[in-house]
């Protein structure tokens, strides 16, 4: 198993790296810890170029520093846990779609800058780029909490690593076609210690009225909930149809519900509900206060973690 781990030195950034440290994750996994340097290609005369190569060496021979010391970090205690570190010189997006399809991962996490989602929408989101380009299931780390603190300016290394990453409330899109029934249960039945959160299936339809349609949906979402209690074993699950248009309707009800984590296939075909598609999912990805996992069918299966309770923890 593979993970990739796209990071800078941005505080969302160390909040994905310890969410991936607070989890139990086979000993076989291969991680690549990955940073950009943005170089800049326009011509320039000698002398100028000079400085910029002098300056990029510099930054990288730090970058080496600062990356091994992540590594260290990331699996201080087993040998067995490979971590790579990978420094790459260019464009954010390009570098790691890239270097994304020679790695092969099976998983990327990531974490999000400290923009509203307006402002994720104008500047354009690395995360749904990386997840538009790229053959593996994306998790975008966005806790609350942090944002919080952010907000607070009190932020620090060892706040952040207190942080409880383990979601609690998950929301789950579902277009009721056949990929999707057999995404959501696959990915979540993989993952350990979620046992004790709640979980809310929801489909949008854009005609919801008290009419047979609205209970036709509401019967195979109970369908649906009742099998993922079965495979995942966690029981509070709940069914909602929703009316909209798909990502303003779920990104609005992950908002009121206090969600902090949605869970997202990025393909699927329709055959009742809305479709959650690679747009749908962009724009979860783009606009969500919380964290979000993209899965990719075909990879629900590929990987298995199991989040670590036994710390004592700030949020």
């Amino acid at each position: 198993m593979k993970v990739m781990i796209p990071v800078d030195d941005l505080p969302y950034s160390f909040a994905a790296l310890e969410s991936v440290i607070q989890r139990k994750w086979p000993d076989s996994t291969e991680f690549a810890l990955v940073r950009v340097i943005e170089s800049n290609d326009k011509e320039a005369d000698n002398e100028h170029s000079r400085h910029l190569d002098e300056e990029t060496r510099q930054h990288v021979e730090s970058t080496k520093k600062w990356l091994n010391g992540l590594a260290r970090a990331l699996a201080p205690d087993s040998v067995q846990k490979r971590v790579k570190p990978v420094i790459l010189l260019g464009d954010i997006d390009k570098c790691l779609a890239e270097f994304a399809r020679d790695f092969c991962p099976d998983y990327i996490v990531m974490g999000s800058h400290d923009r509203s989602p307006r402002q994720r929408y104008w500047l354009g989101s690395i995360a749904a780029k990386v997840a538009g380009n790229t053959g593996c299931s994306v998790e975008l780390v966005r806790p609350g909490c942090l944002h919080d603190m952010l907000m607070q300016e009190r932020v620090s290394m060892d706040e952040v690593a207190r942080i409880d990453f383990t979601p609690k409330r998950i929301v789950i899109p579902v277009d009721l076609s056949r990929n999707s029934d057999e995404v959501t249960p696959n990915w979540l039945g993989r993952i350990g210690g979620l046992q004790g959160s709640k979980v809310a299936l929801l489909t949008v339809s854009k005609t919801l009225n008290h009419s047979k349609n609205e209970e036709k949906l509401q019967s195979k979402l109970e369908k649906q909930a009742e099998q993922l209690r079965d495979t995942a074993g966690i029981t509070a699950v709940e069914a909602k149809v929703v009316n909209g248009s798909p990502s303003s309707a779920i990104l609005e009800f992950a908002a009121a519900w206090e969600a902090d984590l949605i869970l997202v296939s990025l393909k699927g075909e329709s055959d009742g509900g809305e479709l959650i598609a690679g747009s749908t999912a962009k724009a979860v990805l783009d606009g969500a206060h919380c964290s979000v996992v993209a899965v990719r069918p075909g990879f629900e299966k590929d990987f298995a973690f199991t989040w670590n309770k036994n710390k004592a923890y700030i949020c």
